[in-house]
């Protein structure tokens, strides 16, 4: 334990000065609740099971470099998805360079279009009630 910043924290490396706080962890824990609640809830709005999910997408810097493995052990996803996460980087980017540079591709994001269905998630009580669940570190 070191003092960061004026605050107690745990100093992960000493080389470069990388220190975890408790506000870090608090971070974490929101970020966690709110991306498993998420899931849960969506789940549910569609009907079906996390046995019934194919492949789940992780995209973004966040979703290239996080580990599968850790983000089920800490409960970011449940954990009966992390066999089926595919890490797929800059997914916004390269697909709009194959909608810019295809015809067929933009036809195919014009159906995926019309398939959608917005649900605000933060106005619904079972997200509540996941986002609460969520938020503890659990095993």
């Amino acid at each position: 334990m070191k003092e960061y910043k004026d605050e107690k924290a745990f100093q992960l490396d000493e080389e470069n000065g990388i220190y975890l706080t408790q506000k870090d962890i608090r971070q974490i824990q929101l970020a966690k609740g709110a991306i498993y609640a998420g899931i849960k809830v969506l789940i549910k709005e569609m009907g079906i099971k996390a046995k019934d999910i194919k492949k789940m997408y992780f995209a973004g810097g966040f979703g290239n470099y996080i580990s599968v493995e850790s983000a089920a052990t800490i409960g970011l996803i449940p954990k009966e998805l992390k066999d089926r996460v595919e890490q797929i980087g800059n997914a916004a980017g390269t697909g709009a360079v194959m909608a810019l540079l295809s015809e067929d591709e933009l036809k195919k994001t014009e159906e995926i279009k019309k398939m959608i269905k917005y649900i605000e998630l933060s106005s619904m009580p079972s997200f509540q009630e996941e986002f609460m669940y969520a938020m503890y570190f659990k095993n």
